[in-house]
């Protein structure tokens, strides 16, 4: 389906996603004007695709435009999904489902045999140390193995220990047997502005798994 002029520039309003900020940057690089008549957004990606292939171009700005290439396209799963899409407009606003505290389930759901929830101690150097090796061994790293995120214990503890933070909102899935880190996740409580209204929401960080 091909994008209007019109339906395209609110992909590159402030106010949408963070993407179409990018896009509005590549868009410009390219010398891409999507105001133009003979504007197309087949011509749009081509442009893209030429760029991520470009010889010399660093690999980091090839996935940049690669990942621009990924958002723009058809997704048959995510377009089934309660999300802001390009494609469309936004016709309602508000949770997609509103769910009272007493709806929440005191104990944590159980998890497939040989697997146990934990929470971890900030504070102690032991077990913190261990998350930052489990981190840079399980967490991000590029296609080509170049780049690898490592955080040592102080880095990570700033990271964490956010003010307002808390420690049932930082949690591990451990091996039964072994005590062995299988995954991590990292609740932090924000206050998000969604359409001028101020919303309580727990961001999450650090989703890594074995």
């Amino acid at each position: 389906m091909e994008s209007k002029p019109e339906e395209l520039k609110s992909t590159t309003d402030a106010k949408t996603f963070e993407p179409w900020l990018d896009l509005a940057k590549a868009l410009d690089e390219l010398k891409i004007d999507y105001k133009a008549d003979d504007f197309s957004e087949r011509d749009m990606i081509h442009k893209l695709t030429e760029k991520s292939i470009e010889p010399g171009l660093h690999f980091w700005e090839q996935n940049r435009y690669k990942d621009l290439i990924s958002v723009l396209a058809a997704h048959r799963f995510w377009e089934s999904e309660p999300i802001m899409l390009y494609r469309h407009k936004m016709k309602k606003e508000g949770e997609i489902r509103q769910i009272k505290p007493t709806d929440v389930p005191q104990e944590p759901l159980p998890l497939p045999p040989g697997f146990e929830w934990s929470e971890f101690d900030i504070t102690n150097d032991e077990e913190v140390e261990e998350i930052c090796k489990f981190l840079e061994e399980h967490y991000v790293e590029d296609e080509l193995g170049n780049f690898r995120v490592i955080y040592k214990k102080e880095k990570f503890r700033w990271a964490v220990m956010c003010p307002g933070y808390k420690v049932e909102l930082h949690t591990l899935i451990r091996n039964s047997k072994n005590k062995k880190i299988m995954g991590l996740a990292k609740g932090e409580p924000k206050k998000a502005i969604i359409n001028g209204r101020t919303v309580k929401v727990v961001e999450g960080n650090f989703l890594c798994v074995h």
